[in-house]
């Protein structure tokens, strides 16, 4: 009886590691030699908008802001389809993420990361509801995309060789 336990005890164990690993709605990660590249996974069954607020620099066992994307925009990332950019990645897809019109200052040396605000395309009547939010006037679009339930992350740490 006991290895029957032992077993189901490192199954269930395992099985919560691998799901916390794909907790995060997706993961973000710098290529390097690629400008300011970022490849970007969608781990959700949702269509997901990435944003970067800014690059962190470790200082000691703390993390400070070290820059920001320029203007014009937040820092959201594009990403390349069938020769077109579009400001999304679709269900469990994943590509390479750049900013347009802007840049952001990346680290010479030193341990650093990106802070990413992750949102999902709203739907039904969740878009109906932020449509009816927009004062009257302002302009829109008719094929608007709305996102909501922002979720922050941090890419992975780029530590220097």
């Amino acid at each position: 009886m006991k290895p029957k336990i032992t077993v189901l005890i490192a199954a269930f164990t395992f099985g919560l590691l691998s799901v916390s690993a794909w907790a995060q709605p997706a993961t973000v990660r710098f290529v390097s030699g690629h400008g300011q590249a970022f490849w970007v996974t969608n781990n959700t069954d949702k269509t997901l908008s990435i944003t970067i607020t800014k690059i962190e620099i470790q200082v000691g066992t703390e993390w400070q802001a070290f820059s920001q994307p320029t203007e014009p925009g937040p820092g959201s990332l594009y990403f390349k389809h069938s020769d077109i950019n579009r400001g999304w990645l679709t269900p469990h897809e994943a590509g390479y993420g750049r900013l347009l019109a802007q840049r952001i200052s990346l680290p010479k040396d030193g341990v650093w990361r990106a802070r990413v605000i992750v949102e999902e395309q709203l739907t039904g009547q969740e878009s109906i509801d932020a449509a009816a939010k927009i004062p009257a006037g302002a302009p829109t679009t008719q094929d608007a995309t709305y996102w909501g339930h922002p979720h922050e992350i941090y890419g992975e740490e780029i530590r220097p060789l």
